[in-house]
């Protein structure tokens, strides 16, 4: 849970934060160290902080000698102190402090203070009524260390908003790409690969919308086939209806512009013409029941559960006594195991029906018909594989295959069929259950 949330986007914008936070912390407190230390090395050292206080006291002094003050005149040296923001002053009368002059006030004070109590050199100041102790103390480090912790703040601020700018550049860089990716795409160009990375919500997209992308692509693929097997079969079937129809039709205008006394002759024709109708009526049977099964999206399928062991025998032993009738030689290898399919038993029929009339007509009758049956896993394999005439009477149109492939595909199975120039193999293949003792 925790993983999952530090892996989306909510979770590493927190952790971009808390990474920012804590690296800015590290920078303010980096910055105000050294500055710190650069002003306690450099402005605070003794030297200078006794000339700054020196120059003071010289200011201070200039000061009082020209306006000839007492050390009782508060309100005049407090005027001076509101131009020394940093300066504070404390004059003494023997060992009493007689006045503390700071931030722009005079106040005066009345206690003794001892050897050790006074506030760093003390210098000799002569004023109009008195003479004088002077200490004087600067403070105006206090400024430099402001600008010191104003520039680590500035620091840290600026690397906390350079870290989550860049967060939030990596982020919308991903969004622009994809969007130009998806963009190619709805342009037309189905193979754009989409960019998958980042573990996060980005990627969730990425993947949805490429799983999307596949989806239409093998969908137009799928509907190309389609339409390139009905421009193959209509090709293929005006031929074959062709052929018969132009015999069928010369026969039948022999028979209508010539006085045929010899009724033989005659009847021969007649023959002749009617075993090309029948073609006529095979192929166009054919042609029916394939648009039948393909001009609807789904079949009217009525299924139940079956003992596979007793349903495939029963329809492998009406196809062997077809065939044997036709006089081909069967052979069964395997045993089917026991288990249950759920079919519809009629359209399963016509699957086989379909096998076999494929059989009688392009099979080489010297050779055997192989029936083999076995279980790999939970699907059920029914093959039949023959050899082919050397010399076929006709080629095939290939509608009851394509018949069988709708017919396997609605009962949650395939058909599959394979051929070379000698051998001719169609498997059916079926879900199986273990039989109820078993489950």
């Amino acid at each position: 849970m925790i993983k999952k949330f530090f892996s989306s986007l909510t979770g590493k914008f927190a952790g971009t934060l808390l990474l920012s936070l804590l690296l800015s912390g590290a920078v303010f407190f980096g910055v105000r160290m050294i500055g710190m230390h650069m002003v306690e090395k450099n402005y605070m050292s003794e030297k200078e902080v006794a000339a700054r206080e020196s120059a003071i006291y010289g200011e201070f002094a200039s000061y009082v000698h020209k306006f000839n003050l007492t050390s009782r005149d508060t309100e005049a040296i407090a005027k001076w102190s509101n131009g020394h923001k940093y300066a504070t002053i404390f004059i003494y009368s023997g060992q009493s402090l007689t006045m503390h002059i700071e931030g722009g006030q005079a106040m005066r004070e009345d206690f003794t203070l001892p050897e050790s109590g006074y506030p760093g050199r003390l210098y000799t100041l002569r004023f109009a009524d008195a003479i004088c102790r002077v200490a004087v103390t600067d403070s105006s480090e206090a400024s430099l260390y402001a600008t010191v912790n104003v520039i680590a703040i500035t620091c840290a601020g600026l690397l906390l908003f350079a870290v989550i700018l860049s967060y939030f550049n990596v982020t919308t860089r991903r969004i622009i790409k994809l969007s130009n990716e998806a963009s190619r795409i709805s342009a037309g160009d189905m193979d754009a690969e989409l960019t998958k990375s980042g573990n996060d919500e980005i990627e969730l997209l990425a993947v949805s919308m490429d799983r999307m992308r596949r989806s239409v692509t093998e969908r137009m693929q799928s509907e190309n086939r389609a339409l390139q097997a009905n421009h193959d079969l209509i090709t293929a079937i005006s031929h074959d209806i062709r052929t018969p129809m132009t015999s069928m039709l010369g026969y039948l205008d022999m028979l209508n512009q010539s006085e045929l006394e010899n009724k033989e002759q005659a009847k021969t024709f007649i023959g002749l013409a009617y075993s090309k109708a029948l073609e006529l009526k095979e192929l166009t049977d054919a042609l029916f029941k394939y648009f039948l099964v393909f001009g609807n999206k789904s079949l009217d399928m009525k299924t139940e559960e079956y003992d596979a062991d007793i349903l495939i025998e029963q329809l492998a032993a009406e196809a062997e006594f077809e065939l044997l009738d036709c006089g081909f030689n069967t052979k069964r290898i395997g045993e089917i195991p026991t288990g249950l399919v759920t079919v519809d038993p009629l359209h399963l029929k016509r699957v086989i029906d379909n096998v076999i009339s494929n059989v009688k007509k392009y099979a080489d009758p010297g050779h055997l018909v192989v029936f083999l049956a076995e279980v790999n896993g939970d699907r059920l394999s029914l093959c039949v594989s023959n050899n082919i005439k050397p010399r076929p009477e006709a080629e095939s149109t290939k509608i009851g295959l394509r018949t069988c492939e709708k017919i396997m595909q609605e009962l949650g199975g395939k058909f599959l069929c394979a051929s070379d120039k000698e051998h001719f193999m169609a498997e059916i293949i079926l879900p199986i259950k273990p039989p109820k003792d078993e489950a």
